[in-house]
């Protein structure tokens, strides 16, 4: 339970400050057990608002509001990383100076660029489930985008010699990661059999993709990364159900 709590306080915007300011590093790690189980609750979350404001919206707005409703949730973590993971790995600097850019809270015009473009991208992806398996689908997408974090924080070096990110990275290892992919698979298989599976596996070759491209570019990887990792592969997967 203490994991899962862990994993809810780093994925959400859920105030647990206890449970950070008490967490080892091996807890921490441990915790990525529980990052597709928090991504499944969330993904419920949005389902079942979105089940009533399909009903009084058309599709457009309800999609858009499952968006505004992700991001409030999540306080728009992940869409940071990607922003600044764009605007460091495409600056053409030195990787020194790329992962000062990263750091940088402020925002560049194509980390910015990134940003919108991926919103655009997720709404036309949302607006075109069908309505046979839209819940479902809703569930799984922020599911498999925290659960293709764990492949890359697991098997790739962290690129930097301190952060946050390194404490998970630090004590992980193939159990964590055995264990999270049994739980993505499982809910894949129960909540949508047709396209689940494949959809998992468009997340996983996302974060695949991803991580060799940072390790190639600065080193390793960075919680910044790993915050576009969770885009991208939200992205791929909702490829796969909008494609029905």
């Amino acid at each position: 339970m203490k994991s899962f709590l862990l994993a809810l306080s780093f994925l959400t915007r859920i105030p647990m400050p206890f449970i950070k300011e008490i967490a080892s590093e091996r807890q921490m790690a441990s915790c990525l057990t529980f990052f597709p189980v928090v991504g499944l609750l969330i993904g419920l979350i949005v389902a079942i608002t979105d089940s009533v404001t399909s009903r009084l919206f058309n599709i457009s707005v309800a999609s858009a509001l499952d968006l505004v409703l992700l991001f409030a949730v999540t306080g728009g973590l992940h869409t940071d990383g990607l922003m600044d993971t764009v605007d460091g790995m495409l600056s053409g600097k030195a990787k020194d100076k790329m992962l000062e850019i990263m750091k940088d809270s402020r925002v560049g015009a194509l980390g910015a660029s990134a940003a919108i473009l991926t919103f655009i991208l997720k709404f036309a992806l949302l607006a075109a489930l069908t309505e046979k398996h839209r819940f479902a689908a809703l569930m799984l997408f922020p599911s498999f985008g925290r659960w293709a974090i764990v492949p890359g924080i697991v098997f790739f070096p962290y690129a930097r010699r301190v952060g946050l990110g390194k404490s998970f990275w630090s004590h992980s290892g193939r159990k964590e990661f055995l264990a999270a992919t049994f739980l993505a698979l499982a809910f894949a298989i129960i909540l949508f059999p047709q396209r689940g599976a494949l959809a998992l596996l468009a997340a996983g070759t996302a974060s695949l993709l991803m991580s060799k491209l940072s390790t190639r570019t600065l080193g390793g990887l960075t919680g910044d990364v790993y915050g576009a990792i969770n885009e991208l592969a939200e992205v791929a997967a909702l490829m796969v159900f909008a494609a029905m």
